[in-house]
């Protein structure tokens, strides 16, 4: 069915580096037990940046709260200040 069908050839040398920036990642656990019992009991959060192009707000960083236990999420932007 098919024609012309190349030869694939294989390299001797393969750089690890891009060998694991190809691999597949194990997916999440989706039966974990929450910990959480009430509201605010467990919060993470995660501060992002700086981002090379500033917001509209001339903002170049943000942070962000999640509550486990209701999954709200708030997100605050916070200016670099050189």
């Amino acid at each position: 069915m098919v024609s012309r069908i190349c030869d694939i050839t294989l390299l001797e040398n393969v750089c690890e580096i891009c060998l694991a920036g190809k691999q597949t990642r194990r997916p999440f656990q989706t039966n974990m037990k929450m910990r959480a019992k009430e509201c605010l009991a467990m919060v993470y959060s995660d501060v992002c940046g700086p981002f090379e192009v500033p917001s509209l707000g001339v903002n170049r960083y943000f942070i962000t709260f999640v509550d486990e236990y209701s999954r709200m999420i708030w997100l605050h932007v916070i200016k670099n200040e050189e």
